[in-house]
């Protein structure tokens, strides 16, 4: 639940942004970001933010965050390009929000497989307080792997793909990972990262976030009707704006 990540937090101690994968999928699919900018103006800023882990999307964390009916929507949305999603042991009505503890997808194909919308919710989630960590399948912007789930009979495995290096080498190439792996060095590198987080004001199909650091300064606009993401910052050397797109 979102109270053990303040609890932890409080302790100086790195929370896991669970609420984020949810939140995101639901922001990006229906194009809504009132839930999801809700959050940001409250949630830990010394969080690990996370989209996809070795084990499914969570769906505890983000209770309370986003309205059961949203929750529903999302979990319906998400049902037809995932395995059967993992039930809370104390599920006493399977049909119930209340009863799935985390749905077993890549976040790519939760993504639809569509770039734009992948690439914009990296963004936010680099933008996101916290310290950004990105899972070697979402990093390879990998597809479900229902072979080894159903070799091994363990549902979580459809997001734990074993690549060999020659697929590795593949994957790198996509034009996505190409275009997010430029977001994690800019995320990397940049130094207003090691500054202050600002959530500016945006209307209720978009996120608009920035970073400043003394002199440096950074700023990222997503909207969430197009999936389009536009990063503005001032370059180190010479003080002017640059701008590009996600």
């Amino acid at each position: 639940h979102t109270s053990s990540q303040y609890a932890i937090s409080r302790r100086n101690m790195h929370p896991y942004g669970f609420a984020l994968p949810p939140l995101l999928l639901y922001s990006l699919l229906d194009a809504n970001s009132v839930y999801l900018k809700n959050w940001l103006r409250m949630c830990p800023r010394n969080m690990i933010t996370v989209l996809d882990t070795h084990d499914g999307i969570c769906i505890p964390d983000v209770e309370g965050v986003l309205p059961d009916d949203k929750i529903k929507d999302l979990i319906d949305n998400i049902d037809a390009r995932s395995a059967d999603p993992i039930l809370r042991r104390s599920a006493a009505n399977i049909h119930s929000v209340g009863a799935i503890y985390q749905l077993t997808c890549t976040f790519y194909d939760a993504m639809m497989q569509n770039d734009d919308a992948y690439i914009a919710a990296r963004a936010i989630q680099f933008f996101a307080p916290g310290i950004p960590q990105v899972y070697y399948v979402g990093l390879l912007a990998g597809v479900n792997d229902r072979d080894l789930m159903e070799r091994t009979g363990e549902l979580r495995d459809i997001n734990r793909k074993y690549y060999t290096l020659e697929e590795v080498d593949e994957a790198v190439e996509q034009p996505v990972v190409q275009r997010l792996l430029r977001l994690m060095r800019f995320r990397s590198n940049y130094p207003a990262f090691q500054g202050r987080f600002e959530l500016n004001y945006s209307n209720d199909s978009s996120v608009a976030m920035a970073w400043r650091h003394g002199e440096h300064y950074c700023h990222l606009f997503v909207d969430l009707n197009f999936n389009t993401s536009t990063i503005t910052y001032i370059d180190e050397q010479d003080g002017s704006e640059q701008t590009f797109h996600g």
